[in-house]
């Protein structure tokens, strides 16, 4: 579900990100390019993560679906259920997601941190704004700004840089902010909030994104955008 979270807030920023600026932060980083994450670089195939990294860091599940299911739709690797976190920012331990494209191209570096149960909206949003701190502060300030604005809500960082979340009610919230680089490559952070059954979980990622390599058709099922307008719109 926690994983779910995440693609829905993914497409929702892919769909209705525009290009407009957090006021109260100049750009720091004048970084034109983006290969990877630290030494994770894009393009690389699976079977040479395997050889760098090993298997034993991910979910076997989600090793043996990828050798059936990339030549088809792509694939992704996820952390064991046990594994420990793979980097640890501004205190918040992120696991390592990659998706793989159809033609066995990394196209994506995901950070992700999830938990189910004992936590709140507010610290939910918290973690999403120390997320947003720590990449502004290595990456350059972000962008947000969505397509309507009437269902969004401007929320701040703990160091104070804006961004806009959507907020139905005191059990949902999703928010995104962008940065773009040449070659159709760009770090998204993302957070989503809900409350399902009585159990709040809370998905915040950082995700190192090369469009060239890999298109939205090998990103997963894509949420239809009627219906996400029906529930932001509430």
């Amino acid at each position: 579900m926690a994983r779910l979270l995440i693609s829905s807030a993914a497409a929702i920023a892919m769909l209705s990100l525009q290009s407009s600026c957090s006021p109260d932060h100049a750009q720091v980083s004048k970084l034109a390019t983006l290969d990877g994450y630290d030494h994770i670089k894009f393009g690389v195939s699976f079977t040479d993560i395997i050889g760098i990294m090993g298997s034993d860091l991910f979910n076997p599940v989600s090793v043996s679906e990828c050798a059936e299911n990339m030549p088809i739709d792509g694939c992704s690797l996820y952390r064991r259920e046990d594994s420990s976190f793979f980097t640890m920012q501004a205190g918040i331990p992120y696991a390592l997601e990659l998706a793989f494209s159809k033609f066995d191209k990394l196209f994506r570096i995901g950070l992700v941190y999830n938990r189910e149960g004992n936590i709140s909206k507010a610290q939910c949003l918290e973690v999403l704004g120390r997320s947003i701190d720590w990449a502004s502060k290595q990456y350059g300030e972000f962008k947000f700004g969505y397509s309507d604005k009437k269902s969004m809500i401007l929320a701040k960082s703990p160091e104070g840089r804006k961004f806009e979340i959507g907020a139905t009610d005191s059990d949902f919230f999703f928010g995104t902010v962008d940065r773009k680089y040449e070659g159709k490559r760009n770090i998204e952070v993302m957070g989503t909030f809900i409350n399902v059954d009585g159990v709040p979980m809370c998905s915040v990622a950082v995700h190192f994104n090369d469009d060239a390599a890999g298109s939205i058709l090998n990103r997963g099922n894509v949420p239809d955008t009627k219906k996400i307008d029906a529930v932001t719109k509430k």
